[in-house]
């Protein structure tokens, strides 16, 4: 069974009570992706995103960091005596 395969995978133990709910749940998954998997869906745009707004962005803006550098190290102080 599908259920045992995925506890295993899983290494879930399942009791016999959760076993039967799971089936039963597992079953209805099945029967709505069957019953989805077909409808027609030819005519229909795929969706890219649910949002039609252009990603605003910035310029990036560079800071001195106050960092040194030696050939092509940072030079940081020193933390530990």
């Amino acid at each position: 069974m599908v259920l045992d395969k995925i506890s295993s995978l899983a290494k879930l133990y399942i009791s016999e009570e959760e076993r039967e709910k799971y089936e039963q749940d597992m079953q209805t998954i099945i029967e709505y992706v069957d019953r989805i998997s077909t409808l027609d869906t030819d005519n229909i745009e795929a969706l890219i995103d649910i949002n039609d707004n252009e990603l605003l962005l910035r310029e990036d803006i560079v800071e001195p960091s106050g960092l040194s550098y030696l050939e092509d190290t940072f030079v940081v102080p020193r933390t530990i005596e």
